[in-house]
């Protein structure tokens, strides 16, 4: 895999929920959040075994997608409030990267956002 280049220019990003039955299973960030759905879905389908696509394959479901902001700036930028809603669903999401229950939790992060 190459070095992305997206990550040091200025973009609108998005925060997006993969989420199934009000549950938010799955935290990210995108500059195109629905190429990156159908990118979810493909991986499901696929059998990839990252946790989210394990539990949806496991349970049967496909989630969905739930895009909760917008944010002009670096990567970093839309990272720190990724990892803001990470902590906030932490409960339920099954991200393995930036996930609060990992041994490497994430730091308290706090930046404005667009909620929309």
């Amino acid at each position: 895999m190459g070095l992305r280049k997206d990550l040091d220019k200025i973009h609108k990003r998005y925060i997006y929920y993969l989420s199934y039955e009000n549950n938010v299973l799955y935290v990210g960030t995108s500059i195109n959040p629905y190429n990156r759905y159908k990118n979810h879905l493909k991986k499901i389908k696929e059998n990839n075994t990252a946790p989210i696509y394990v539990y949806c394959n496991e349970k049967n479901i496909i989630p969905k997608l739930i895009i909760v902001s917008e944010i002009t700036g670096y990567y970093s930028d839309a990272e720190k409030i990724e990892i803001e809603h990470i902590k906030k669903h932490q409960d339920t999401i099954l991200n393995f990267y930036n996930n609060p229950k990992s041994p490497n939790k994430v730091s308290n992060c706090k930046t404005n956002t667009k909620t929309i």
